[in-house]
């Protein structure tokens, strides 16, 4: 027997306002062939798909291997269960893609007077993607009985005389093969379109939660279009065309700075005071690689970022971006007005590097070299690590916390 999600927490696959436990539903749509194929193109409420549909999980039946899903997660049926929810509440919700079925048998459908192609659903239907979305809905309808998902309308495509073979043909090009979309671009009009709407913030969930997006578009444009900054003409922004001048993309410089702009007090600071102290801070990085004891035999790393890691996004970006967390929280701490200063960082960052183990000297240029143990720190637990190892030299130098203060004594 296919478990599918009756595997999952003993859901009940029986179904729910004309699912599979209703009787015959029909719904109407389009035909086209493809190859050997009819597909059917049509729109249905969820509570006449999710008692129907199941994914054709792996299994062995007596010794036989059958299947080609996994079964399916119930925290991503949760997730999505919750998001159907908060956006049906607000009236706001769109659930993207075509969700897409298969039948092993013939479908009863006829085309009517009108040219509109009446399909009889058939009591079972595999799930070639989609799986989640439908558990989601399931969970919504069946467990938590929200009747709004129940009616929620959703874009089905359906083959005919499926094999178990072509589904997992088709489940492989889509999950493996299909080129991941970028959504920088996407990610910075929206934005843009929530800063225009910050005045409403305290009604608008949606700029709650990605807030500090907003900031963080706005910090880039500061910092990649101020001449006197350090990243100015940097940073690589959505469409526009790679240049030999660009060491990173938006996206990437944002999503270092999320740390910093969903902090206490950071997160209250306006963009333009956050820039200020971003480009103080690596104007102090700056400075201490102007002052490497290694100068004369290394180039600066600002001048030849291609030969290190230190102004890549991973992992110099990242790991210094959470350095600048802290010891911009210890110059809070210390009761300091305004942005962190370059001076501050280049005096801390010097005192902490001659605390640091030989092979770890972040001081010098050599430490950052494409070569060097710190491009071994990779990913972003890699740069959590490194940033990790510079601010406990940070607190050796005493560049303390208040509450490590209190500790220490």
């Amino acid at each position: 027997m296919n478990k599918g999600f009756a595997g999952i927490e003993n859901l009940n696959m029986q179904g729910h306002n004309g699912g599979s436990g209703g009787g015959k539903v029909m719904v109407s749509g389009q035909r086209f062939v493809q190859g050997n194929h009819r597909l059917f193109l049509f729109i249905a409420k969820a509570s006449q798909i999710v008692g129907r549909a199941e994914p054709d999980v792996y299994r062995v039946v007596n010794g036989v291997e059958q299947g080609y899903q996994r079964m399916p997660e119930r925290p991503r049926g949760l997730a999505f269960a919750s998001f159907l929810e908060t956006g049906l509440r607000r009236g706001e919700v769109v659930v993207p893609g075509t969700i897409l079925l298969a039948h092993r048998g013939e479908i009863n459908a006829w085309k009517d007077d009108g040219g509109i192609w009446r399909i009889e659903l058939p009591e079972k239907l595999y799930v070639v993607d989609g799986q989640h979305r439908l558990l989601g809905l399931k969970i919504a309808i069946e467990e938590r009985n929200f009747q709004e998902a129940a009616e929620l309308e959703i874009p089905v495509l359906l083959i005919e005389k499926s094999t178990e073979l072509l589904e997992a043909e088709l489940f492989r090009v889509i999950n493996e093969t299909a080129k991941k979309v970028r959504t920088d671009l996407a990610r910075r009009i929206l934005a843009l379109k929530l800063q225009k709407q910050s005045l409403a913030a305290d009604k608008n969930p949606l700029y709650q939660k990605r807030s500090w997006e907003v900031t963080a578009t706005r910090i880039i444009d500061i910092l990649g279009k101020e001449p006197e900054s350090v990243w100015f003409g940097r940073i690589q922004l959505p469409n526009e065309p790679k240049r030999s001048t660009h060491i990173i993309r938006d996206k990437s410089f944002g999503d270092s700075l999320r740390p910093l702009l969903k902090d206490h007090p950071f997160a209250y600071y306006k963009p333009e005071t956050l820039a200020r102290g971003i480009n103080e801070f690596w104007l102090g990085v700056k400075k201490l690689m102007d002052e490497a004891p290694d100068r004369d035999e290394y180039p600066h790393p600002f001048e030849k970022p291609d030969e290190y890691v230190l102004l890549k996004a991973i992992p110099g970006v990242f790991a210094l971006h959470l350095v600048l967390r802290y010891l911009w929280t210890v110059w809070v701490n210390q009761g300091r007005q305004g942005p962190i200063t370059a001076d501050y960082v280049f005096e801390a960052l010097k005192a902490a590097s001659e605390r640091a183990d030989a092979d770890a000297h972040f001081g010098t240029r050599a430490a950052w070299a494409r070569d060097s143990v710190f491009s071994m720190y990779g990913g972003l637990k890699g740069a959590t690590g490194l940033a990790n190892l510079i601010i406990a030299n940070l607190r050796e130098a005493g560049y303390l916390l208040d509450w490590e203060e209190e500790g220490a004594e």
